[in-house]
């Protein structure tokens, strides 16, 4: 470490913000002599943690506290792949965007729901919010009398679950192979005498699951039945949420005429969602207690687990010491198999910046801390196993590059849009979704053309297409593509411009959500739920999916051959 550059650069940023090294050092919860010292160039700080403190003591931006961090010769914050999924993070909380017409859950690396929308509440006939974080847990939830009673097809959907658990390195051979989250599962189960009798179907699947192969799209049939005996059909798509927090997104789209039904009726009446205070927002010793207690794990094991001392634990839990340096967070986080969710919380109340993902580090080829420490090696799908796996879907599927070029519709998809027709540009592989959105047939069909366009794409984009941005590849093929359109449509492209004029508020940029209202050439009105989002973690792909949204959509659909009914989805067995 230079520790004249250090001093030199914490002297300056404190001297711009007219503090005396006293007043810094107070801030930062330091002793004067530690701030004196490290200006002056005796000694630099020995952990993170201390640059951590100053950074928000001084009230630094990113960039500033990253100059620090490495002037104290720590590693830059993430750069590249991981620096790039940072900057993709949702600039919505994980509720602001979950309420909608279909049940959708959002995921953390652990599989427990940590947000819900009031339709999720609906089909499970209760409210979510009242479960602990260890009941919210996919497997623990399904692992009960009552959802074994509702979810019909119980062995199919938690067979597909185990088999993730067992990409992601779980085994159930002994305490050593078991995250201490699935270890404190299996023993609630047991402890539960309505619920023990399950135990013997989940070694079982255990035993006969194959292990997920990466690269296949996350969907799967959801048969339920609700306490009156309604049986209700949907297509589970897991969807990215956030890759930086470890988050996705587990929508239920309606399958069938009668769900469609249900879910018009009991979104029409369905309360709002009272958001859940997780226990991380608690102080951080508080949170640190609960979570051990919600595992039944000891001081002693915690302690052996994460080699801090029990007796700093137990000081941190009564509330004698409030803030744990940050490696000791993050090395308690282990020991205790939280999420990146959940420790970023922590880490937030303790005043620390968040971090990536296990699945951000496993995805960035670095290696994981906790959740995903025994992942299977990344995989992928080829554009042809892509193409195979749209054509199955049930409902119209288009498939885009990363490009933003529209490479595939299946046929349902073909049949509405005609894709076929549009143009391909010379040295392009296909049409450009800015082709295909303001195409003149589209915007007659689209009765909601603006909403819909200003959701798929973006203002962002309008520098890029004016012409008022740099000159990289992608930038290049965007200009290119409107000059094309001002030619050939200049309509179209005038009235893109007339939507990002007003453009909609702040999304999620990898779970873009729209309803979609189209015309049919004979005057049939349909309804869609349109999804763009990644094909999945691992290639250069996306979804478009317009999933029907009315009884009388699943109905024109299904007369013209175009709904199959049953959504595509490959078994684990079968890979």
């Amino acid at each position: 470490m230079e520790r004249s550059g250090f001093a030199e650069l914490l002297r300056g940023f404190r001297s711009a913000r007219g503090l005396t090294q006293d007043a810094l050092a107070q801030r930062a919860g330091l002793s004067s002599d530690t701030v004196a010292a490290y200006e002056q160039g005796r000694r630099g700080p020995r952990n993170e943690s201390a640059i951590d403190q100053l950074a928000n003591a001084l009230g630094l931006d990113r960039l500033d506290a990253s100059e620090l961090r490495v002037a104290a010769g720590f590693p830059a914050p993430p750069q590249g792949l991981l620096g790039r999924m940072e900057r993709l993070r949702a600039p919505v909380s994980v509720w602001d965007e979950a309420e909608g017409p279909w049940p959708t859950l959002i995921m953390n690396e652990r599989h427990e729901i940590v947000a819900w929308n009031s339709m999720a509440n609906a089909v499970a006939e209760m409210d979510i919010g009242t479960l602990p974080p260890l009941h919210r847990n996919l497997l623990r939830m399904a692992s009960t009398k009552r959802f074994d009673q509702y979810l019909t097809n119980w062995e199919e959907i938690i067979g597909r679950l185990i088999s993730i658990l067992k990409a992601e390195g779980a085994s159930m051979q002994g305490p050593g192979g078991m995250p201490a989250y699935i270890e404190a599962i299996i023993a609630d189960i047991a402890a539960t005498p309505d619920d023990a009798y399950l135990l013997n179907r989940l070694f079982a699947l255990w035993t006969t699951a194959g292990q997920w192969v990466e690269g296949q799209r996350n969907v799967h049939p959801i048969e339920w039945q609700l306490a009156d005996g309604t049986p209700l059909s949907f297509v589970g798509v897991f969807r990215e949420w956030s890759l930086y927090d470890g988050l996705s997104a587990f929508d239920w789209h309606p399958a069938d005429a009668h769900t469609s039904e249900w879910a018009a009726r009991a979104y029409s009446r369905s309360p709002g969602v009272v958001q859940a205070t997780d226990a991380a927002d608690r102080p951080v010793g508080a949170a640190l207690l609960h979570a051990r207690r919600e595992l039944k794990m000891s001081r002693a094991e915690l302690a052996a687990r994460s080699g801090v001392p029990a007796a700093t634990i137990e000081a941190y839990e009564a509330g004698r010491r409030q803030r744990p340096g940050r490696d000791q967070i993050a090395r308690l986080a282990r020991g205790l198999s939280l999420d990146s969710y959940r420790l970023n919380a922590l880490l937030r109340q303790a005043g620390y910046e968040d971090e990536p993902s296990d699945f951000a580090r496993w995805m960035a080829g670095e290696t994981p801390r906790a959740i995903l420490s025994a992942h299977a090696p990344i995989g992928g799908a080829t554009i042809e196993q892509i193409r195979g796996q749209a054509n199955t879907q049930a409902w119209p599927c288009f498939v885009l590059d990363g490009r933003c070029h529209v490479i595939h519709a299946n046929p349902a998809a073909e049949f509405l849009t005609h894709l076929s027709q549009v143009p391909v540009l010379p040295g392009r592989p296909a049409p450009h979704l800015m082709q295909l959105a303001v195409n003149r047939e589209v915007r007659a069909r689209l009765l909601n053309w603006p909403v819909v366009a200003g959701a798929v794409l973006p203002g962002r984009l309008q520098p890029l297409v004016a012409g008022h941005s740099g000159g990289t590849k992608h930038e290049t093929e965007l200009k290119d593509v409107a000059n094309h359109l001002h030619a050939n449509d200049r309509a179209g492209l005038g009235a893109l411009f007339d939507v990002w004029a007003d453009p909609p508020t702040a999304s999620n940029p990898r779970r873009i959500a729209v309803r979609l209202d189209w015309q049919t050439e004979s005057g049939e009105l349909l309804a869609f739920d349109c999804l763009l989002n990644p094909w999945d973690a691992y290639d250069p792909y996306w979804a478009m999916d317009w999933h029907p949204a009315s009884p009388e959509t699943f109905r024109w659909l299904e007369e013209r051959g175009l709904f199959r009914g049953t959504p595509g989805w490959t078994r684990t067995s079968d890979l």
